[in-house]
């Protein structure tokens, strides 16, 4: 295995957060996962739907509308 930042070989396991091994390059010193999760996000018909909403009532209200917290 071979760090994606750096190509270094000094790599060292370091933890399985989420249930997925984490590893650690000692050279570059950073933290990477071999097939790191995929985290979805909002579609952006949903972002601006949401946008529109808060400019017409404001912010609060919209929170309010769609259920988001603070």
């Amino acid at each position: 295995m071979v760090c994606p930042y750096c190509g270094s070989e000094r790599i060292i396991k370091k933890g399985k957060p989420y249930g997925k091994q984490r590893f650690y390059c000692k050279d570059c010193r950073k933290f990477f996962s071999e097939n790191p999760v995929k985290r979805k996000g909002y579609p952006k018909e949903y972002k601006i739907k949401v946008v529109r909403t808060a400019i017409r009532v404001g912010v609060s209200e919209a929170r309010r509308i769609f259920g988001h917290s603070p």
